[in-house]
């Protein structure tokens, strides 16, 4: 029995239990079931779509965007300048004024053309042993000697060779200006103690001796050495007494630098200034007092060589006056 025939034989048994007999002209054999096909359900027709109303759409109103206020960053600020609070001036020493330069005078002029010499003598390094010549008034007015007292420009050229002539008191030559009264006719004699006694030089040192190059420009003399301005080389000293370095006033002198040296005799002290500057106080107590002015060469011919008229000692007068009072 094949697959079909088992299957009527069941399709058989099935209606035999029911009860139902089928009738067929189908001339199969009865087990042969003719299975018919389902009938179609209709088709379910597609609901129809709704057309879409499509409503416009709303115009969106943008609201404008708030702007944040811009924060302004504060700009940078510059530092305070501050003004250097201005400096008082230090206070400055005066500077004595030069004294107005004197034309240069002509040919033949005579040292009297320059200075006021009515109350001075001076004395040269020529002349006998221990007796150099002197000029007094009223000679001097009209008096010069070559090379020793001459007009230089507009000053007065003093110079004193080593082996000139020397006074009795002294072994260093000169040719220097002393101080006298009553129109060149007596000696300068005043007291430290009473009144009050003034010189004032204006000079430059020019030229100094070889070896022992020292050389005194302004003194104060009286019944010993008193005080003087003196060079030595390049430093120039106030002294006192014998003491030749009392008082440095500089080191940096150079020759032919003019500067004024000042003496104030008062109540037994002598003040000495330099260029306006007080440099010393020194206690004086002397009769018989007087002031000199020029070249008094520090050597001879035993302390500088060579032994002739070219080795000396110069300095140049621009101006000189004494007061009494």
């Amino acid at each position: 029995m094949n697959f079909h025939d088992l299957l009527a034989a069941l399709l058989s048994v099935l209606l035999a239990s029911t009860g139902t007999t089928t009738q067929t002209d189908d001339p199969r054999p009865p087990w042969v079931v003719t299975i018919k096909p389902a009938p179609e359900k209709p088709t379910t027709k597609p609901t129809p779509t709704k057309p879409t109303t499509t409503k416009p759409a709303k115009p969106q109103t943008k609201k404008p965007a708030t702007r944040k206020p811009a924060v302004r960053k504060p700009a940078p600020r510059k530092p305070a300048v501050r003004k250097p609070a201005p400096r008082k001036p230090a206070a400055k020493k005066p500077v004595p004024q030069k004294p107005a330069q004197k034309p240069v005078l002509p040919a033949g002029s005579k040292p009297a053309d320059v200075l006021n010499l009515a109350n001075w003598k001076v004395t040269l390094p020529i002349g006998e042993d221990e007796k150099p010549t002197e000029i007094k008034q009223p000679a001097l007015d009209g008096f010069a000697q070559n090379p020793y007292f001459v007009v230089q420009g507009n000053g007065v050229r003093f110079r004193s060779p080593v082996d000139g002539v020397t006074t009795g008191g002294s072994s260093y030559p000169r040719s220097e200006l002393r101080e006298m009264t009553d129109g060149g006719r007596t000696n300068a004699a005043w007291s430290a103690t009473e009144g009050t006694h003034t010189m004032v030089v204006d000079t430059a040192i020019t030229h100094l001796p070889n070896d022992k190059p020292h050389v005194v420009a302004a003194q104060i003399h009286g019944d010993n050495d008193v005080t003087v301005f003196r060079l030595e080389g390049s430093k120039l000293y106030l002294t006192d007494g014998d003491e030749p370095h009392y008082k440095l006033i500089t080191s940096n002198y150079r020759l032919g630098q003019r500067f004024q040296a000042k003496f104030v005799v008062n109540g037994g002290e002598v003040k000495a200034y330099y260029n306006g500057t007080q440099v010393g106080t020194l206690e004086a107590d002397f009769d018989g007092g007087y002031f000199k002015a020029g070249a008094y060469t520090q050597a001879n011919c035993e302390k500088s060589s060579p032994c002739d008229a070219s080795n000396y000692g110069e300095a140049v007068i621009y101006n000189v006056t004494v007061k009494h009072s």
